[in-house]
């Protein structure tokens, strides 16, 4: 397993995005940004597209995403990859409680007239989130520079501005909700992803000496 976008540069610069929005938002909770692009997704509204985006955002549900995350440790622990079942818990728990606390600080209100009555705070969108942290797993999965992995990369792009659209389509979240929530997602993917990385590594370099070097 070879986490992507493992990258310092990868995290300063959603962290920055994230900071930026989030202070945006505080500033202006009820913007020129967000009016202009729900007014734009508003027009496209139709029986059929409401449908879509309904299914959309019931398969991308935050308690589904935890519930495979989930899984997948359990798979890991098993196999004995207990540094791969750690992370992957420690990056969806550690995410979505970086949302909450976050919605906590903004305080904000969903917006109204939902399509799909939700509760709770705003901002960020943990459905976009969640979405991001599960695309980006199972990219690591896969080989680099292959066309699958190309190809998978493509439909993780798609998958993520479907539940973002969806989101606000919908009316359960204004679009700077889901913009933060990426931002969020890559900042905290690449942190743990880079620790992560660095712990295993450390770990194999110990256990290859400890094979090598004569035991007093």
């Amino acid at each position: 397993m070879n986490p992507i976008l493992a990258r310092k540069s990868v995290a300063v610069t959603a962290l920055v995005g994230l900071l930026g929005m989030t202070g945006y938002v505080i500033m202006q909770p009820f913007n020129g940004l967000d009016h202009s692009l729900q007014q734009a997704i508003g027009q496209l509204q139709s029986p059929f597209l409401t449908s879509v985006m309904k299914l959309v955002s019931t398969i991308g549900n935050p308690a589904i995403v935890l519930v495979v995350m989930a899984v997948l440790a359990v798979i890991f622990w098993r196999k004995q990859q207990r540094f791969e079942s750690v992370w992957v818990l420690v990056t969806v728990v550690g995410g979505d409680f970086l949302a909450e606390i976050i919605k906590t600080i903004t305080a904000r209100q969903r917006p109204t007239h939902q399509l799909v009555p939700d509760t709770g705070l705003s901002f960020p969108s943990v459905h976009t989130l969640s979405a991001v942290l599960l695309v980006l797993l199972v990219l690591s999965f896969m080989t680099k520079g292959t066309n699958k992995f190309m190809v998978a990369s493509v439909l993780g792009v798609i998958w993520i501005f479907l539940v973002a659209l969806s989101r606000v389509y919908l009316r359960d979240h204004f679009p700077t909700d889901t913009i933060a929530a990426v931002f969020l997602g890559l900042f905290w993917w690449a942190t743990t992803a880079i620790a992560f990385r660095k712990t295993l590594l450390r770990t194999q370099a110990n256990t290859f000496l400890l094979k090598i070097l004569p035991q007093k």
